[in-house]
């Protein structure tokens, strides 16, 4: 054979062979490196899909950190701060600490925005010169003003923003802050602060188990026969009632009152029960239209719920509603029914006083827009819930809000 085709057979050969160690080696390589980016991969959308939603309080200081801190930069980019570059870090401290203290420490659920709303507003409190005065209290020693360039250099600011914008306070100028104050709810203004709403309604519910059990504890007349086994007693206060069913319970022990008063009164002598149809009438009347809507009364520590049986039956809502319900269109509901029931209410507004003097202060609107819906029915959700979902910064940051969801 010819030595020199022998040689470069064995060289084409052992070429093959090291290709095919390369080719191994590559696709080893290929492999290793697919499975480190797909572990790269997973790591970065591990936390994403974990991420802790923010708290309350972090979002209200974010908001009030970005609203405030525009405002700034806006009144350092105006002409009367030429000289300037940033605002002095005493005076910036001050303001924004002043702010974290006085701003949107309060909330209410707009029904007719579907939105929970904050305030007292940066805006208003530098308007009215409350966050300017506090300000005041942080900046240096007790005797040194907030530099009046700053004040006066805000209030241009928010002036300018009112007059191009509007403003988003039309509510807090309509009704004083008192009554403000207890249509609305406190802010969480802490990581560790509690939902006095929730803490409210936990406390309800705590009463009424503590009642519902000690009813249950109560001997019956037959008490060896119909003793409660304690698993039983246990698991049955155990379950508090639901909002619906709360409801239901009130309207139908104010009104079944009311109702028995009336025809134990002397007017009702020659009757022992109301007249059934007159009865489911007006029942079903309260259902529909009475304690629809509800609000945390912080002076009280107490969810109140409104419009009243009272309320409604002094201004005939609720007598006009039961007449649709009786018998025919054409049929009124009996008067001799609708005079007592309002003997009944006006002799107990006079004997015990009214508990409705919040609904007489304010006009119906502002009412229902400062107020939550009930739960009505057992399976409809709690609107709060619902726009604390939808909505996680103010409405005047609603553009924030995608930011946030992304």
């Amino acid at each position: 054979p010819d030595p020199l085709e022998e040689a470069a057979a064995a060289e084409a050969e052992q070429g093959d062979e090291d290709g095919g160690d390369d080719k191994k080696e590559n696709q080893a390589e290929q492999a290793n490196a697919a499975e480190q980016s797909d572990q790269v991969v997973e790591s970065d959308q591990k936390p994403r899909a974990t991420a802790k939603p923010l708290s309350e309080a972090a979002k209200r200081q974010d908001m009030i950190d970005t609203e405030l801190n525009g405002m700034i930069d806006e009144m350092m980019d105006s002409e009367g701060f030429e000289d300037e570059t940033e605002m002095e870090k005493e005076s910036r401290d001050a303001i924004t600490k002043a702010a974290k203290e006085l701003c949107y420490t309060r909330k209410y659920y707009d029904v007719s925005t579907d939105k929970i709303i904050f305030f007292p507003s940066i805006t208003k409190l530098i308007v009215n010169y409350d966050l300017l005065e506090k300000a005041t209290e942080y900046y240096y020693d007790e005797e040194d003003e907030f530099p009046s360039e700053y004040s006066m250099g805000l209030r241009d600011v928010t002036f300018a923003r009112i007059e191009a914008e509007g403003s988003d306070d039309e509510d807090e100028g309509e009704m004083d802050d008192d009554m403000m104050e207890r249509l609305s709810m406190p802010v969480q203004l802490t990581e560790d602060e509690a939902d006095p709403l929730e803490e409210a309604a936990a406390a309800d519910d705590k009463k009424e188990n503590e009642a519902e059990q000690a009813n249950t504890e109560q001997p019956g007349e037959n008490d060896g026969d119909q003793e409660v086994e304690p698993d039983q007693k246990q698991h049955a206060a155990a379950k508090p009632l639901s909002e619906a069913a709360k409801r239901q319970d009130m309207i139908e022990t104010e009104l079944n009152g009311m109702i028995d008063e009336m025809m134990n009164s002397e007017d009702f002598e020659d009757e022992t029960e109301m007249e059934k149809e007159s009865y489911d009438a007006i029942m079903k009347a309260a259902k529909e239209i009475c304690y629809t809507r509800k609000y945390y009364d912080v002076s009280t520590d107490k969810i109140i719920y409104f419009p009243s049986i009272t309320k409604l039956i002094v201004n005939y809502d609720l007598l006009e509603k039961a007449t649709e319900y009786y018998f025919e269109e054409e049929d009124e509901f009996p008067s001799q029914y609708s005079m007592g029931l309002r003997d009944v209410t006006f002799a107990r507004i006079e004997g015990e006083g009214s508990d409705d003097e919040d609904e007489g202060e304010m006009d119906d609107d502002m009412m229902e827009r400062l107020s939550m819906p009930v739960q009505l029915t057992e399976d409809e959700p709690d609107p709060l819930e619902e726009a604390a979902v939808a909505t996680p910064e103010s409405e005047k940051d609603g553009e924030d809000g995608g930011d946030d969801k992304k």
